[in-house]
């Protein structure tokens, strides 16, 4: 990794705290794919990345050290500050996991195809061929989210990141593009960047062929010494992925509330990754040097994901603490549609032992269920027959309109939607 000298640049304060914000959030991404899905070249780009949000965050703390006038300047660019550094400390775990490809620890084939088999979204790589169609198209005339099913996160060309480009962004051969889709239609992806795949419309088909039901028979293998394991892992990327977006949120829309789960979740990530330490060393003797190197991979992978529950929660002092967010928080939050909200379930509410799937809360109110607290157990990502029940805490993302309406069906307010 090639580090870039730093001296002042004037830069806008907002776009370097939103660009960390979102490199840091994919990074971490696209360092549990790597690691997962074992793609080693995932893995090479949170390393290229990492280096990036060290830069970013050096000249956000210049620039913003610079607007400082007097005593309440100072105490919002602090809040700044900490940012800045828990960012650049979610980066360098992100960097952390991905050292475990890159080195060549790893886990076990068999959770990487459980996780192939389990996971219905995923990121991956692509470099853009002379040869492929993409070349010289626009993302808008190509139109590849709704014809196999994946969006275009980002795009690299001469070591320059574009963030969730616009529909004009014109393609190049040589440009690096980061996608998150359905493991078909990422798959065809790569195959239409690299010319292997010479049409969309064949594409298309490939991908509704792939996805046909009578395709998607899952044969057995033998990996059920692996099956906790599994569902550590899980339960590991589904806590940090959610502290991390939780964390941001809390600063963004200066959310004591979602500060509070942020702190919530931390206490739990201690406790489960203290679980899936003590399992790992219980599992008998070491057998070889690669069962060694396994252990280790799945060992430091744990320790990444406590840390990057640390980061997200030294977000969220912040507003525990009742500093104020800097007014860059509001303009960045100005270019945001969604907000989070977390509400708890009364017994009078309409929403009380249904199940998500009859409520359908996406379609009927275009609200979308991240996680569930139930006590001191949390359900990540549920699944449509998962059913709500009276004082279940309820993580949502969601419009700020729809938002509060939510919140008043929850509470039973309102009675009926």
């Amino acid at each position: 990794m090639k580090l870039r000298s730093v001296s002042f640049r004037p830069l806008s304060v907002k776009t370097v705290l939103r660009d960390m914000k979102d490199l840091a959030l994919m990074m971490v991404d696209l360092a549990y794919s790597a690691v997962l899905f074992g793609e080693d070249d995932l893995a090479e780009e949170v390393r290229n990345l990492e280096e990036l949000v060290d830069y970013l965050g050096y000249q956000l703390t210049i620039n913003a050290f610079l607007a400082v006038r007097d005593a309440k300047d100072a105490e919002e660019t602090l809040v700044l500050q900490y940012v800045a550094t828990a960012t650049n400390k979610i980066s360098d775990q992100a960097a952390d996991i991905a050292y475990i490809v890159s080195r060549k620890l790893g886990v076990h084939k068999a959770i990487q195809d459980a996780f192939s088999n389990l996971v219905e979204e995923r990121v991956t790589r692509a470099l853009i061929q002379s040869t492929s169609i993409f070349t010289d198209k626009s993302l808008e005339k190509l139109d590849i989210t709704p014809r196999i099913g994946v969006d275009v996160i980002a795009i690299k060309r001469d070591n320059k990141w574009f963030l969730d480009p616009q529909p004009n962004f014109v393609l190049k051969k040589g440009d690096v593009l980061l996608v998150r889709g359905g493991k078909s239609g990422t798959e065809v992806f790569r195959n239409l960047a690299n010319g292997q795949i010479k049409s969309l419309e064949e594409a298309e088909k490939i991908v509704d062929m792939l996805e046909a039901p009578e395709a998607k028979v899952i044969t057995p293998t033998k990996k059920v010494e692996f099956t906790a394991i599994e569902e550590y892992l899980r339960e590991l990327k589904d806590t940090s992925e959610l502290i991390i977006d939780l964390a941001y949120s809390s600063i963004l829309f200066n959310s004591k509330p979602l500060a509070e789960e942020v702190m919530v979740l931390e206490e739990y990530m201690d406790e489960l990754h203290t679980s899936f330490e003590l399992y790992i060393i219980s599992q008998g003797p070491v057998k070889n040097e690669e069962d060694a190197k396994k252990r280790l991979g799945l060992i430091r992978l744990g320790v990444a994901a406590e840390n990057l529950a640390d980061a997200a929660a030294q977000i969220s002092e912040i507003i525990i603490r009742g500093l104020s967010p800097h007014p860059i928080m509001a303009k960045i939050l100005e270019e945001t549609d969604e907000t989070y909200k977390r509400v708890e379930i009364a017994r009078k509410s309409p929403l009380s032992d249904q199940t998500l799937k009859e409520l359908d809360l996406k379609n009927n109110l275009g609200v979308y269920v991240i996680a569930i607290r139930r006590g001191k157990e949390w359900i990540f990502k549920p699944r449509g027959d998962t059913i709500i029940r009276p004082r279940d805490t309820l993580i949502c993302k969601c419009f700020e309109e729809s938002g509060e309406t939510f919140e008043k069906i929850a509470s039973g307010e309102i009675t009926e939607f």
